[in-house]
């Protein structure tokens, strides 16, 4: 679970959530250039939020009395003052996130599919167990309470040893028969497993490289992989 790539506080809390326009209207926001703007003052006085919307998030302070832009909250551990205005101004974004939009779990197309999926197929609902790592899910068999498939955010270069950069990816660790691994990883798009045992697990980065309708059958195996043996013999 390591994601070493600095973020902003606006994807750390919107990453994962879907705006809904006319609960962003009704917040407050207004159409502004062809964005959503809304703008709110801070407790401590001196200073106002602007929080934008244009397909990205963007959340401006200002110093009122100097009338510029105030960034100091945004240092790497920012402390004293500039830790309150940060706190402060990730309590109006996370209002917002209450308030305006709704929960999507995973932050790209095909990690969403899956997780639809894998809730049609078997109804089977994502566990979130890390605070730490909070887009990190685990599947799990009902019966047995053991993991079949586990949904995380990585390094691309951390599995795709070709890769050229350090890109952030979502990717899904399934568990496959010992004896097909290898030949499942001459597949575009199948990795050696990430933080798994190599022998016994995949990962597959979610980028539709693989088309859904080739990992639909893997996550498959992977669940009937941990069904209870007494519920496999009936």
């Amino acid at each position: 679970m390591d994601t070493h790539r600095k973020m902003t506080i606006e994807h750390d809390i919107f990453a994962r959530w879907q705006p809904d326009a006319a609960r962003l209207r009704a917040h407050g926001f207004r159409e502004e250039g062809g964005r959503l703007v809304h703008e709110a003052a801070l407790p401590e006085a001196r200073f106002s939020i602007t929080v934008e919307y244009d397909g990205e998030w963007r959340a401006t302070i200002m110093d009122v009395d100097m009338g510029e832009e105030y960034t100091n909250h945004r240092l790497e551990n920012a402390t004293g003052f500039n830790a309150m205005l940060l706190q402060q101004c990730t309590d109006v974004l996370l209002d917002i996130r209450e308030k305006c939009c709704e929960n999507q779990y995973f932050r790209t197309p095909q990690a969403r599919r899956i997780h639809r999926h894998i809730a049609a197929a078997f109804g089977d609902a994502p566990e979130f167990l890390w605070k730490r790592f909070p887009g990190y899910a685990i599947y799990r068999h009902p019966g047995s309470k053991k993991w079949y498939a586990v949904i995380g955010n990585i390094l691309r270069n951390k599995v795709d040893r070709a890769a050229a950069n350090a890109q952030e990816v979502e990717a899904l660790n399934l568990k496959a028969d010992k004896a097909q691994v290898p030949a499942l990883l001459q597949r575009t798009g199948i990795y050696p497993a990430w933080h798994m045992d190599k022998k016994s697990w995949l990962t597959i980065i979610l980028d539709d490289t693989l088309p859904d309708g080739e990992i639909a059958p893997l996550i498959a195996a992977s669940r009937a992989s941990v069904v209870p043996k007494t519920a496999a013999r009936h």
